[in-house]
Parts: structure tokens; C-alpha cells; sequence
């Protein structure tokens, strides 16, 4: 069973990549990196990215940034690419299937909401 259920921090907003127009065959995507604690204090960076609904969840939704805390389900996906030096690397990554916001960060409970766009989930 391929199964992660992962709760942290995000270290920067989540990047988009939306739809190319004149593709029809490809699907939005967006990538965060997830700041998970260890028991010594430290901290894994884990590569997230989200496809589809679910990004459109992530970015329409959620509206997400630095420093938000949040849930991730999903699994986990590999690939190999090629280094310029002609060394071959793996990349794992965390598919995400749902996304939940836990606990805004710090930096949203200084500001009030000044009615600019769209108003956050919370």
C-alpha cells in the first residue's frame, strides 16, 4: 500500500502551472514544499505537487502561503532524470489527493483582510 499522510509547514506559496490553452490534453498543476518535524527539532523538505481538481483546490480555494499549516494526503511517486554531468537521479515526490489547511500562519492573524480579491477560507 503506497499511502502518506504528512502535517506541516509550508516553507514558500505554492507555485501554479495552469492549462496551456492550445493542449488540451494537459492538466494544472501546482508544487509547495512541506516542512515536516523531526522528534530532534529539525525539519524534512518534501516536494508536494497536486494535479488537476485537486490544484485547482490548492489555488482557488485554500489560497495558500508561506508559513500556513497544513495536512497533506496523497502517495508517494519516483522518477529518474539525467544530470548535465550525464548521471542519472531519482526524484520522490508526494502526489497529493487532498489538501487541508489546519492552522493559517502567524503572518495572516497580524493583517486584518482588506477585501483585495477573492476573501481567504477561514
Amino acid at each position: 500500500m503506497n499511502a502518506v499522510l504528512l502535517s506541516g509547514w509550508l516553507g514558500a506559496n505554492p507555485q501554479d502551472f495552469p492549462v496551456d490553452p492550445e493542449d488540451g490534453k494537459s492538466k494544472r498543476f501546482c508544487t509547495f514544499r512541506l516542512a515536516v518535524k523531526r522528534k530532534d527539532g529539525s525539519a524534512n523538505w518534501l516536494p508536494i505537487i497536486a494535479f488537476g481538481s485537486q490544484a485547482d483546490w490548492v489555488m482557488d480555494h485554500l489560497f495558500l502561503e508561506k508559513g500556513d499549516h497544513v495536512s497533506v494526503e496523497g502517495f508517494l511517486s519516483s522518477h529518474y532524470s539525467e544530470t548535465e554531468g550525464g548521471k542519472r537521479r531519482r526524484y520522490v515526490q508526494v502526489v497529493a489527493s487532498s489538501t487541508y489547511l489546519t492552522a493559517p500562519s502567524r503572518r495572516r492573524w497580524k493583517r486584518p483582510w482588506l477585501g483585495e480579491g477573492p476573501a481567504p477560507p477561514f
